[in-house]
């Protein structure tokens, strides 16, 4: 983990020695947090992928003929 980006940690124990070295700490059970929090990063990998490839979702919309 020494050479990792970003760590994000999710225990039931608020006091876990692992949120010591995270940078993100969730507390609550894995299962019902990620169904909170896989839309979201989901729906920024989306956008992260769209910038990469120079593509805005504004003008994808509009080469597809919708108003706006």
């Amino acid at each position: 983990m020494s050479r990792s980006g970003i760590i994000v940690a999710v225990n039931n124990d608020e006091n876990a020695p692992i949120f010591e070295v995270a940078n993100y700490c969730l507390v609550g059970d894995v299962f019902v947090l990620l169904v909170m929090v896989l839309p979201v990063v989901s729906c920024a990998l989306a956008w992260r992928a769209l910038l990469a490839y120079g593509l805005h979702p504004r003008a994808i919309r509009r080469s597809v003929g919708s108003v706006g």
